[in-house]
C-alpha cells in the first residue's frame, strides 16, 4: 500500500481504539486491595422480572473500579459510592444514572464500584472505605487530565454508600490501609 493510506489507516485505528478504551472502568488499586487474593470485577445478578426499570446489581467483587463520567462545561467533581448493603453493587439506578444527572448541572462523576462481601453490614463497609479513600487520590491528582478543580472533589454515597461517605468523612485524614505508593500522599478527603 502506498505510505499514505497506510499511514491514514494507522491513524483511524488509533482513534477507534482510544475511543474503546474512553469507557473502560479505572482500577482502584494498582494490583490485588488490601487483604484480597484474587482480582474479580464481580458478577452481575439476573434481572428480578417484575423490576421496571430493570436494577443492575454486582456481587463478589474484588477488584474495585471506577467509571468516569466527565461533564461538558465541568464546574466541580464528586465520587458516586452506590448502595447495595455491601453484598453488592448497585452500578446503575444508584451509581450510573446519578452521573448522568449531575453531569446535567455540570458535575463530572466518578462511580465506584468498590469490594462486595458477604460479612455483614457490621463489618461489610471496612473494604468499600479502603476503596473509596483509596479512590479519591487519584482524582484528585488527575484533576487537571480531566479538567477539574482539585479543591472541589466531592462525595456522593446512596444507603450503604452514605454509611461509606459518612465513616470517610470521619475518618478524616487517617488512612485505613498502608500507603502503597506515592497516590496515598495525595488528600482523599472531599471538599
Amino acid at each position: 500500500e502506498p505510505p499514505m493510506k497506510t499511514l491514514f489507516t494507522l491513524t483511524v485505528l488509533c482513534l477507534a481504539s482510544v475511543d474503546l478504551f474512553a469507557d473502560e472502568p479505572l482500577d482502584v488499586w494498582p494490583d490485588l486491595a488490601p487483604g484480597e487474593t484474587t482480582r474479580s470485577i464481580g458478577e452481575t445478578l439476573p434481572f428480578r422480572p417484575e423490576e421496571i426499570p430493570r436494577v443492575t446489581r454486582v456481587v463478589n467483587i474484588t477488584r474495585p473500579t471506577m467509571t468516569v463520567h466527565i461533564a461538558d462545561k465541568p464546574n466541580g467533581s464528586a465520587v458516586i459510592l452506590p448502595g447495595g448493603g455491601f453484598a453488592k453493587v448497585v452500578a446503575d439506578k444508584e451509581g450510573t444514572e446519578a452521573a448522568e444527572w449531575l453531569n446535567t448541572h455540570g458535575v463530572s462523576a466518578f462511580v465506584l464500584s468498590y469490594r462486595t462481601s458477604d460479612e455483614g453490614p457490621a463489618v461489610g463497609w471496612k473494604k468499600p472505605l479502603q476503596d473509596a479513600q483509596r479512590a479519591m487520590s487519584p482524582i484528585r491528582a488527575r484533576a487537571d487530565e480531566w479538567g477539574l478543580d482539585r479543591e472541589r472533589i466531592g462525595l456522593v454515597g446512596f444507603s450503604a454508600g452514605g454509611q461509606v461517605a459518612a465513616r470517610l468523612l470521619c475518618a478524616r485524614d487517617k488512612l485505613t490501609y498502608d500507603r502503597i505508593d506515592e497516590i496515598d500522599h495525595v488528600s482523599h478527603r472531599p471538599d
